[in-house]
């Protein structure tokens, strides 16, 4: 089973009561169209349709929304705006989604991530909770109910998380000793660092 977070500072928050936002939940005013120059974005990664429908209905007036249906166009949006969230399928493009969030969490470590999939892998979501890479593996069909209950969670913890820098290290994952595609995570370091370098001339 997955192992247990370290201490509370990195412990998940409790279930809200659905009924009401969580204490701790912050959505963009409902009075304001949403700025991504101001609130982080929740990034969907995947070609389903169908996922992303559901978060564009769920959360369009509340939060900052991007899509990328490939790896390249998750980068592209990363290094171009504040991503407090990701939504990923398991696989995107015939890639496993594995070698790019482990990469993606060393970058950008305060990054939450949710996992989707139709096909639950067991060993691959041990895997993944236990190295400190996703906060929530859900199987598909996700209902609404828990699919906004698990993104607004999320938000919680990634702003949590965000006011303590001071333990930045301990978010970042170790290097995955399984690499199956070395070229992938070289071509994923070195465009989100040219990226951050670009947006921030």
């Amino acid at each position: 089973h997955a192992d247990a977070p370290p201490d509370d500072t990195l412990a998940e928050p409790p279930l809200a009561d659905e009924t009401g936002p969580a204490d701790e939940w912050s959505p963009v005013p409902q009075t304001a169209a949403p700025d991504t120059a101001k609130y982080p974005a929740l990034l969907v990664i995947g070609p389903s349709r169908d996922t992303w429908d559901t978060v564009n209905d769920l959360f369009q007036d509340t939060r900052v929304l991007l899509r990328a249906e490939s790896i390249n166009e998750a980068l592209t949006q990363l290094g171009k705006h504040e991503v407090g969230v990701v939504i990923s399928d398991t696989k995107i493009a015939d890639e496993t989604t594995s070698e790019f969030i482990n990469t993606l969490k060393q970058e950008h470590p305060l990054l939450i991530t949710i996992i989707l999939t139709a096909d639950m892998d067991s060993e691959m979501a041990i895997n993944l909770i236990n190295q400190g890479q996703i906060y929530r593996y859900l199987s598909k069909p996700v209902s609404r109910a828990v699919l906004r209950l698990s993104v607004e969670q999320a938000f919680q913890h990634y702003q949590r998380n965000k006011s303590k820098p001071w333990l930045l290290d301990r978010f970042r994952p170790a290097p995955s000793k399984t690499t199956q595609n070395p070229s992938l995570a070289a071509r994923i370091r070195d465009s989100l660092r040219a990226l951050r370098l670009r947006f921030r001339q």
